[in-house]
């Protein structure tokens, strides 16, 4: 398994856990951008609706 005894597993792990890091980093900040559009969107529309 080990093409570099001790090296390998060691960096791809960590090379996974900051992907999986970003991407949630990433997942939060554009869920709360659309988080906001909708709200904003939402209440605009129910203002001009009453």
């Amino acid at each position: 398994m080990d093409v570099f005894p001790g090296t390998s597993v060691s960096y791809y792990v960590v090379l996974v856990c900051k992907i999986l890091f970003i991407s949630l980093l990433n997942g939060l900040f554009f869920g709360t951008i659309i988080y906001l559009i909708v709200t904003l969107l939402f209440a605009k529309s129910s203002k001009e609706n009453q």
